[in-house]
């Protein structure tokens, strides 16, 4: 009787340890699959707004006079 328990012990460990073990890679691989779809996404969308902010300002600073375009750059740029 004592070989027959400890083979069910070892059967049952063997089980909850293959099933942690599958759970955690799916976990895993999950997790860095949305992540890497997120980023993307996240990425098209900072270029997106850099191509909207870039087509909104290019209007303005062309039609600013010198003085007015310096002061903006002294702003960014201080000496």
């Amino acid at each position: 009787m004592q070989g027959q328990q400890s083979i069910a012990r070892r059967l049952t460990l063997t089980l909850i340890l293959t099933v942690a073990a599958v759970s955690l890679v799916t976990v895993l691989l999950s997790y860095f699959y949305v992540a890497r779809a997120t980023r993307g996404q996240v990425e098209a969308k900072a270029d997106e707004y850099a191509e909207s902010l870039a087509g909104i300002l290019d209007v303005p600073l062309w039609n600013m006079d010198e003085q007015s375009i310096v002061r903006i750059g002294q702003t960014y740029h201080p000496r």
